[in-house]
């Protein structure tokens, strides 16, 4: 009867302590990046790609400026381009891609900061497959999400002549003083191959916010 007690309390304990987790991943859902006025700076395998700017103040076509791109100024054609990405961007929404059931967690301790877990099987990757993506999500020692970091399980391909070999992609968050739980950098590494050439690419992006709406 012991040991029965034993291992109901903690599968609850374990249950609960994945509610939290999840909590983390829905109140930085919720968090308003379009209403924060920042500055984008983007790298490419440690060059600098782009800078530009997000201001809500201003109408909503104008609300994007690409400052610079490779340390110039931009043409008509870079800025259209920049444009038509950020302006189609959708925020993702971590509590539909994380699958709660999978959390495990890798610190001891009643309040463990470092949870193991996969893709909801239903999760929109854009074409890659969820099952082929796997992570670690780290908690602040207040509970808000601090960093999620993806991996692919194995290789896997993506279009006919692309093959995913390796990948890494880091996100790491900050809390802002009105509640707000914001991207601060993403950060990706990866090695593919393209009809049977190997290429290799590191691209950086962070994110530094200048005021609330």
């Amino acid at each position: 009867m012991f040991l029965r007690g034993l291992l109901v309390c903690l599968l609850f304990s374990s249950t609960a302590s994945a509610h939290v987790v999840m909590e983390a991943l829905k109140a930085t859902d919720q968090s308003q990046v379009s209403a924060w006025h920042y500055r984008v700076t983007s790298f490419e395998n440690a060059k600098l790609k782009s800078v530009g700017v997000f201001d809500p103040a201003k109408e909503k076509k104008q609300q994007w400026l690409l400052e610079s791109f490779e340390g110039r100024v931009p043409t008509e054609k870079e800025t259209r381009k920049f444009l038509d990405k950020m302006e189609s961007a959708d925020q993702e929404k971590l509590s539909e891609q994380v699958d709660e059931k999978s959390l495990q967690a890798i610190d001891a301790g009643n309040n463990p900061r470092r949870w193991r877990f996969h893709m909801r099987k239903d999760a929109d990757l854009r074409g890659v497959p969820p099952e082929k993506i796997a992570g670690i999500i780290t908690l602040s020692e207040k509970g808000d999400l601090q960093r999620v970091e993806y991996s692919n399980i194995e290789a896997f391909r993506v279009k006919l002549i692309l093959k995913m070999n390796h990948i890494v992609a880091v996100t790491e968050y900050e809390k802002q003083a009105n509640g707000d739980n914001l991207v601060k950098s993403e950060a990706v590494e990866t090695d593919v191959s393209v009809m049977g050439k190997d290429i290799s690419l590191k691209l950086r992006t962070d994110y530094q916010m200048l005021r609330h709406q």
